[in-house]
């Protein structure tokens, strides 16, 4: 009976011995895992760089709406300025009509403005990427 329990035990204490043996595991990118891959992960900056592509491709929808109603609204209000200034309500002044002006300037060129506004902010993620 001591043999066969002696055996046993051994038999036991052998097979966890042998079956804990494991691979070295591979500690290369521990640091990059802890840390992520840089300020945001690769696949969140990949999502935004391309909702930033449908963006550009697709801003014209909305924004054509916005250009005919800024035109309107910067004829309404040169009329009605204008007419306060011709009947004599007011004094000749340019700046107020410069305002809407540059307002609507704007807006017809929005897709101009935002590329000259984004340009810096461009460079600066084409700089950070090829660095990390």
């Amino acid at each position: 009976m001591k043999k066969k329990l002696f055996s046993l035990l051994l038999l036991l204490l052998t097979a966890t011995a042998v079956s804990a043996q494991t691979t070295v595991p591979d500690n290369t990118k521990t640091l990059e895992f802890l840390q992520g891959d840089g300020v945001y992960e690769s696949g969140v900056m990949a999502f935004l760089t391309g909702l930033k592509e449908s963006i550009w491709t697709h801003f014209d929808l909305f924004i054509t709406d916005a250009k005919a109603l800024a035109a309107i609204f910067m004829i309404l209000f040169f009329a009605l300025k204008s007419y306060e200034m011709m009947v004599g309500d007011k004094k000749l002044e340019i700046m107020p009509l410069l305002r809407p002006f540059g307002l609507s300037m704007i807006i017809l060129w929005w897709g101009t403005f935002v590329k000259v506004v984004a340009f810096p902010t461009d460079l600066i993620a084409m700089r950070t990427e090829q660095i990390y």
